[in-house]
This record gives structure tokens, C-alpha cells and sequence, in this order.
């Protein structure tokens, strides 16, 4: 492992209020999981295991992926210092069918946008044809990702300036999508220090800007339906020009489904 995936980890690790975020979330799958009868839970992109230890706590049986070794790493210190158990282990999306071959999860979920750093449309059909088929008969796939046609529409949105406190240090994070393109670049700048003494990060990427139409003809293309489109946890209809994030649901249309 490297040490600057790890650090990596933690800085994304301070840049969300967990508490207040799970808070928000958790009615939203605990809702859907009970509904749905889910016992096996997969948090596919699990970043450092927050939701994978919450669904734990809440008497599931829950394993984690992540590409990011520094990610499982940490989500594997968290699990441990919550005292619960999970299995996390590293996979990228399209290697999921031979990760968990032979497994079977009643809900997948993906959730903070992770479809988005995907290098192409071709990636994003392989990566959801093996959430696909590892998806138990009658089960969930519950995935987040940003309302892109929006953000496309506005060219330019600045997110509100986070803060939080770790130890005497301040932290400020920002974060700004700009429409390049065929991408949507990211930009996000950590502000951190006391008194005198402060640093600043910058840290660039891009994002595959995947529309909620294109998304839903992926996942009837393999062979799932879609049951549920909202604009954020609180179930509420999405919205194309209105709503921030596009939070679909879909199942498998028969029990005996194939995709790979």
C-alpha cells in the first residue's frame, strides 16, 4: 500500500460530516431494505466504509470494494475501531463478477457519485453489467450519481464552503464543477490550519457526465427495471433541472437473469 493513497483516504475522510450525512441517509435504506426483504448488503465504491459499518450495525451482513487500497485500508480501521464486521476487500467495478464469484448480495448499492470518475461509457456498461450479475433475484441496486443534465445546463456551480474542526485546526473545503467538454471537471481546495499557520490543497479531476437517460437504457439493457427515481434520500421526485443528485433503483426483471 502506498502511503499517499492512504493519506488520500483520510483527507477525504475529514471532508464529510458523517453523522450528520448517515442521519440524513439511513431512513432511505433502511426503508428500501426492509421492503425488500435484504439481508446481504455490498457497498460496491465503499470510500472508507461509513455506510458498510452503519448497515453492519443494523444487523446486516455487509461487504465492502473499493479500487483504492488506501480506501480499504482505512474502511478496514474504522470497521475495526466500530466493532462490527465487514468484508472489504479491493475490486474495481468491472472486476466484481470475479471477485465475488459465486456470491450473491440481495442489495448493491453505489452511492457518492463513484460512477463518475469512470474513463467511458463502454467502462460504465461493464461496471453495471457486474453489479448486474451478482444481484440476487429479486433484489436491489440503489445508485447515486450527480444530476449531470443539470450541472450541464448551469456550465458552472460552486458548492457551499464545508467546515469542521479537527483538534485547534480549522478545516475549509470547496468544491467547483465546470462543463469542459466532454467531461465535467472537479475541482476541490482544502484549507487547513490555525491562527498564522495555514495550507492549502488543490486537487483537479474530471468526471464521466452519465445523464439520468442514458443510465436508465443501461440498466434495461441488462436486464433490470427500473423501480424508483429520486432527486435526494428524502424520496423526493426527481427533477431533471431542479434536483442536485439522481438516486435510481432497479431489479432484476425476471428471476432468472443473465448479464454476463
Amino acid at each position: 500500500m502506498k502511503q499517499d493513497t492512504f493519506l488520500h483516504a483520510r483527507s477525504y475522510e475529514r471532508r464529510v460530516n458523517w453523522k450528520k450525512r448517515l442521519a440524513r441517509e439511513w431512513p432511505f435504506f433502511q426503508k428500501l431494505f426492509r421492503d425488500n426483504g435484504v439481508k446481504r448488503v455490498l457497498d460496491c465504491a465503499c470510500g472508507t466504509g461509513r455506510h458498510a459499518i452503519l448497515f453492519a450495525r443494523n444487523g446486516y451482513s455487509v461487504w465492502g470494494s473499493d479500487i483504492d487500497e488506501g480506501m480499504i485500508a482505512l474502511s478496514r480501521e474504522n470497521a475495526l475501531k466500530a466493532g462490527v464486521e465487514v468484508t472489504f476487500v479491493r475490486s474495481a467495478f468491472s472486476e466484481l463478477s470475479r471477485t465475488f464469484e459465486g456470491e450473491s448480495f440481495d442489495a448493491i448499492i453505489c452511492t457518492g457519485n463513484s460512477l463518475g470518475p469512470l474513463p467511458d461509457y463502454h467502462e460504465l456498461h461493464l461496471s453495471l453489467k457486474n453489479m448486474a450479475s451478482i444481484i440476487a433475484p429479486g433484489g436491489i441496486i440503489i445508485l447515486h450519481i450527480l444530476n449531470y443534465a443539470r450541472l450541464m445546463e448551469k456550465k458552472v456551480e460552486q458548492l457551499p464552503v464545508r467546515h469542521t474542526r479537527t483538534g485547534e485546526k480549522d478545516l475549509f473545503f470547496l468544491k467547483t464543477f465546470r462543463h469542459a467538454g466532454k467531461r465535467i471537471q472537479v475541482e476541490f481546495i482544502d484549507i487547513e490550519g490555525q491562527g498564522d499557520n495555514w495550507t492549502c490543497r488543490t486537487h483537479v479531476g474530471s468526471l464521466l457526465p452519465v445523464l439520468p437517460s442514458h443510465l436508465r437504457k443501461e440498466l434495461e439493457g441488462i436486464n433490470l427495471t427500473v423501480e424508483g427515481e429520486f432527486g435526494d434520500y428524502s424520496f423526493s421526485p426527481f427533477n431533471i433541472h431542479n434536483s442536485r443528485d439522481y438516486i435510481v433503483v432497479a431489479k432484476p426483471r425476471n428471476p432468472n437473469h443473465s448479464t454476463l
